[in-house]
C-alpha cells in the first residue's frame, strides 16, 4: 500500500491511499477523447470504466446505421429511478449520479453540449433537464440536474421538472471527496493524488497559515483579471487558474457551505469560483463553480461578474494513467482493521444559540483490534461555538480531535459533543475516523446536514 502524510491542523495523521483500479476523482471527467463508441449502442469512458448508453431511455438503437431513432421518454424523477433495462447483454443499467453526469458534458459545444458522434440526437433531449440519482445534501426533496444545453448543473425540487435520462453501468464514483484523495505537501498545498493536480489550499486574496488556517478574506475578480492570475508561492511560479473540468474536481456533493473538504481546503467562501474555461455559446461568457452548494453553469454568466478564484498547477491525468501506482482497497485477508463512523444530532432544537448535540460511534468491522484511534468533528469555521467536550477532544479551529485509545474488533465506541451555532443556515457536520493500521479508508467519514433557523 501507498503512504501519505496529511497534517490536519497543529497535528499530522498517517493515512493509506488505496484507489480501485479505476479510481473516479469527485467531479472527474475527460474530453472526447477519453470515450469510445462500442458499435453496439454503448459508449465507455476509458478513464473511469463507465459504460453509457448512447441513446436516452425511450429512443431506440439502429443498429446499421449507427444512431438513436425516436424521441426520449420525458419521466418524473421518482419513475426514472424505478428504470430497469436489459441492453446490449445486460441487465445492471441504472441512473448515473450527478458526479457520472458531469462527466458526459461537452463543454465545447452548447445545445446540446453533449458530443452527437457519441450519443447521437442528444439535441432530441429539448427542454427537459437530465435527471441524475444524487439528492441535495442540503434538502432531500431536492436533486441534482443537468440542463441540455449548456451542460450547467443546479438542484431543484424532485417534481419540477420532467427528465431525460442516459442509463450508465459500472463502479459508481463517489460523490464524497475524501481526505486519503489528497496528500498534504506541508506548506500550503495539496495534491490530490487520482488527478495529480496540486492545487493551493486557500482562496486568492487569503494568506496561509502553518497551523492549518487560511487568514484573510478572498479576493474577487472580473472573469479577465481572473484568467490573468499567477502566483510565485511555495516555491513554484507556474500555478494558473484552472479549468471547468479540474475545479468540478474539488466539489464535494454531500456537503453544503462549503461543497468541499473543508479540512484540505479550510475557509472556502460560499462563494461563486471562476474557472478559465470560456462557454460555447459566447465568449462573453464563462463557466464558474459555486462552493456553497456546489452548482456551475456557463449559461448567461457574463465575464464582468465578481467571482473568486483558487489556483492550480499541474497537468490533469486520467485514473487509467494513475491506476498504475494505486491499489485495490477491498483487504480480505484475516486480521485486518475497518473502521467506520456514523454521525447524528438531537434535532429537537436547531434554532440559532440553541444548543445541539452531535453523537458519533465508531465501529471497527475488522478482525484486529485498532489501536490509537482518533475522531474528528469538522464543524463550520468561525461561527461555532462548543458548550460541552468530552475528556480527550481538543478543539484546533473548525475540527475537534478526539482520542478513542483503542477499539477491539466487532465493537463500537460512541463520543458526544454540545455545541450552538452564531449563524443560521444549512451546514454540513462530518465526523472522520482515523488510525495507523485501518485497511479500509473508503468508509472512514460519515456526515450529517443541519438547517438553523433564526427563531
Amino acid at each position: 500500500m501507498k503512504k501519505m502524510s496529511f497534517k490536519l491542523k497543529l497535528s499530522s495523521i498517517l493515512l493509506v491511499v488505496a484507489f480501485s483500479t479505476n479510481a473516479f476523482a469527485v467531479g472527474f471527467t475527460t474530453s472526447v477523447n477519453g470515450f469510445i463508441s462500442n458499435g453496439d449502442g454503448t459508449v465507455t469512458n476509458t478513464n473511469t470504466g463507465l459504460i453509457w448508453q448512447a441513446c436516452m431511455v425511450g429512443m431506440t438503437w439502429d443498429n446499421t446505421n449507427r444512431t438513436c431513432l425516436g424521441d426520449p421518454t420525458a419521466m418524473s424523477w421518482d419513475a426514472a429511478m424505478k428504470l430497469s433495462s436489459n441492453f446490449a447483454g445486460k441487465t445492471d443499467w441504472r441512473v448515473p449520479n450527478i458526479v457520472e453526469l458531469n462527466s458526459i458534458v461537452d463543454v465545447r459545444k452548447f445545445y446540446p453540449a453533449i458530443n452527437n458522434a457519441l450519443f447521437p440526437n442528444a439535441q432530441r433531449s429539448g427542454s427537459n433537464l437530465f435527471c441524475s440519482s444524487t439528492t441535495f445534501a442540503g434538502n432531500e426533496d431536492r436533486i441534482w440536474f443537468m440542463g441540455p444545453g449548456s451542460g450547467g448543473i443546479w438542484q431543484d425540487l424532485k417534481d419540477s421538472h420532467d427528465c431525460a435520462v442516459y442509463l450508465v453501468r459500472g463502479n459508481t464514483a463517489p460523490i464524497s471527496l475524501r481526505l486519503t484523495d489528497f496528500s498534504d505537501n506541508n506548506d500550503g498545498t495539496a495534491t490530490h493524488v487520482t488527478t495529480g493536480l496540486t492545487w493551493q489550499r486557500c482562496s486568492v486574496g487569503q494568506t496561509w497559515n502553518p497551523g492549518g488556517f487560511c487568514d484573510g478574506r478572498a479576493t474577487t475578480f472580473t472573469y479577465d483579471d481572473a484568467a490573468k492570475l499567477t502566483s510565485n508561492f511555495a516555491g513554484q511560479t507556474d500555478w494558473r487558474l484552472p479549468t471547468h473540468y479540474e475545479l468540478r474536481t474539488i466539489v464535494d456533493y454531500s456537503s453544503v457551505q462549503p461543497a468541499t473538504n473543508s479540512i484540505v481546503f479550510p475557509y472556502t467562501p460560499n462563494a461563486s469560483f471562476w474557472t478559465i474555461t470560456e462557454s460555447a455559446e459566447s465568449s462573453k461568457y464563462a463557466w464558474f463553480v459555486n462552493f456553497d452548494v456546489g452548482y456551475g453553469d456557463p449559461y448567461n454568466n457574463p465575464k464582468s461578474k465578481l467571482y473568486a478564484a483558487r489556483l492550480v498547477r499541474g497537468t490533469l491525468l486520467s485514473a487509467e494513467k494513475s491506476s498504475s501506482t494505486v491499489n485495490n482497497t477491498n483487504s480480505t485477508t484475516s486480521g485486518n482493521v475497518d473502521l467506520t463512523p456514523t454521525i447524528n444530532a438531537n434535532l429537537g432544537s436547531v434554532k440559532m444559540g440553541s444548543d445541539l448535540t452531535y453523537t458519533a460511534t465508531v465501529t471497527n468491522k475488522g478482525t484486529a483490534t485498532a489501536n490509537n484511534v482518533s475522531l474528528i468533528y469538522m464543524m463550520p469555521p468561525r461561527w461555532t461555538n462548543y458548550s460541552s467536550l468530552p475528556s480527550g477532544c481538543s478543539v484546533n479551529g473548525a475540527n475537534v480531535t478526539c482520542s478513542l485509545g483503542s477499539v477491539n474488533a466487532g465493537s463500537s465506541v460512541s463520543n458526544s459533543i454540545t455545541v450552538n451555532y452564531s449563524r443560521r443556515g444549512a451546514t454540513s457536520v462530518g465526523a472522520l475516523v482515523k488510525t495507523d493500521n485501518d485497511t479500509n479508508n473508503s468508509n472512514n467519514m460519515s456526515r450529517i446536514i443541519t438547517t438553523i433557523t433564526k427563531y
